[in-house]
């Protein structure tokens, strides 16, 4: 079903300029207080109530915070989306803006003012109903009173699954499964491919007895999802039911490789975990950022970091490497040497610190130091010999040194413990490439692939493989698919160039 023009031009919130990251608790209670109206507004001031009042907006009072014990960047984000709304009282996006930035750093009786208060003002919009009933739910409110709430926002949105499976999930924990079979069918209706409502169908199935009807909707679950270790695990259950020994024992194999992934994607709560700006939320984001290449971006983040944690090594290993890849080597070297004086501190007070012997592998890394670096996370291996992290950046650094073999084992070690990312996963599959294992090397390029969709070079290296195995035409398009992504991907171009394809052809014959 469509919704409004109203709704369309609010799919995800997009609220003012300035980056506004990750989730936390924030140190020091909030105090909802009387308070003064903004000097240049003329706002009167009133009572804040949670409920819906005949006071008109300008006479509302908007929640102030005990900020004395916040980060400065925590305060500096609540402070401006608070002065937001005493600009402009009659605004529901100032209304859920602080509403959203209150429930990221969990200052949750904040929210709920602020949330209902959107709410007052445009009844219509889906985001602040849904991210209402979030709250309350997360708060242990009146179950009944949760669920009325997410249905209040289906109707306002009913083609966004997410709003179906929370509604199954509160049924279920009420133990009304057959209401929330039918609210996880909904969620199905309106999103065939949404993975959770189908592992959640599977698991409601097999508590009610029907084992069949499980198997078809686990299947169909870690089809959508194969990294998913509770569907896996599920779907083992469901085999084992229906007599299908074989497949369980399956299952069960490849449950036990995979991370359990609780929850689902959801873009509004991701956006609403966006607004915090506290230095752990800053501090993930930041990695993922110069994980993926984008270390302009990750600058500003790190630099928050490090105002908080300015004995950090690990954040100023970070920042060396963002602004070595910026073209800012004198800046780059300013926070390498602080970051070895800062290991230099810390192998001093526990000369056997894992953190620091990683981290000192970091720097080595970041030096092109390898060897050096490979004797690091060795010996961190020998104090925690089943870390995926630590067998990950062990491979990174082997195959650095071309110890492929040695590479390959330190990523199976890693793959025992967790579900791997993208760029392990493409290195993976290259040096099983490399070393004659082409069909072996087919499953982790895809699985990068899934990971990072617009990837040229696991779309390179997923070509290479394929061709190796005569496989010419399905190569082609893997290579036809890098040079687009990446028109600066020589051996891509080269490889999609007139003459590469007639000598394909006859490779192929």
């Amino acid at each position: 079903m469509s919704h409004s023009p109203h709704d369309r031009g609010r799919e995800l919130w997009v609220f003012g300029a300035g980056v506004l990251v990750g989730a936390f608790a924030v140190a020091g209670a909030m105090r909802i207080l009387r308070t003064p109206a903004h000097p240049n507004s003329g706002v009167a001031s009133d009572t804040v109530t949670t409920g819906k009042t005949s006071t008109s907006p300008t006479q509302w009072e908007v929640p102030l915070f005990d900020m004395v014990d916040m980060q400065p960047a925590v305060r500096e984000r609540l402070q401006q989306t608070r002065a937001r709304v005493l600009q402009v009282p009659t605004s529901p996006e100032g209304w859920g803006l602080l509403g959203a930035v209150c429930h990221a750093h969990n200052l949750t009786e904040c929210a709920e003012v602020c949330y209902q208060r959107a709410r007052e003002l445009d009844a219509g919009d889906f985001r602040f109903a849904y991210m209402l009933a979030i709250l309350l739910d997360s708060l242990g409110r009146e179950p009944d009173g949760c669920i009325a709430a997410y249905r209040s926002a289906a109707r306002l949105r009913p083609e966004y699954p997410q709003t179906y499976q929370r509604i199954g999930d509160a049924l279920v924990a009420q133990g009304r499964i057959e209401e929330a079979r039918e609210a996880y069918r909904q969620a199905v209706s309106v999103a065939p491919d949404f993975f959770a409502a189908h592992r959640s169908l599977g698991q409601t199935a097999l508590s009610q007895g029907e084992p069949v009807v499980a198997v078809a909707h686990l299947e169909r679950a870690v089809t959508l999802m194969p990294d998913d270790g509770i569907g896996h695990a599920e779907l083992a259950r469901a085999y084992g039911n229906v007599g299908n020994r074989e497949r369980s024992e399956q299952a069960t194999a490849r449950a036990r490789t995979l991370q359990r992934r609780f929850g689902f994607p959801d873009p509004l709560v991701d956006e609403m975990r966006s607004m915090s700006m506290s230095s752990p939320s800053c501090y993930n984001r930041a990695k993922r950022l110069v994980e993926a290449g984008k270390h302009a971006a990750a600058i500003p983040e790190l630099e928050i970091v490090e105002a908080a944690r300015p004995d950090d090594p690990l954040v100023q290993v970070l920042l060396s490497s963002a602004y070595r890849a910026t073209e800012k080597a004198s800046l780059a070297e300013k926070h390498l040497a602080r970051a070895k004086q800062c290991l230099t501190k810390i192998a001093r007070l526990d000369p056997d610190s894992v953190s620091a012997l990683m981290q000192y592998g970091f720097i080595q890394m970041q030096q092109g130091r390898i060897s050096e670096a490979i004797s690091c996370f060795r010996r961190v291996q020998e104090y925690m010999p089943d870390d995926p992290e630590v067998n990950v950046e062990l491979a990174f650094a082997l195959a650095r040194n071309r110890e492929f073999d040695e590479a390959i084992e330190a990523f199976e070690c890693a793959s025992a413990g967790a579900a791997l990312g993208a760029k392990a996963e493409l290195t993976w599959g290259f040096l099983l490439r490399r070393t004659g294992a082409a069909a072996d090397s087919l499953g982790h390029l895809r699985s990068a692939l899934r990971l990072e969709p617009e990837n040229a070079e696991a779309h390179f290296h997923l070509g290479a493989a394929l061709e190796q195995l005569g496989r010419v035409d399905e190569a082609r398009n893997h290579y036809r698919r890098a040079a687009e992504i990446d028109p600066s991907h020589r051996a891509a171009q080269e490889v999609t160039s007139p003459s590469m394809k007639r000598q394909s052809d006859t490779r192929g014959d």
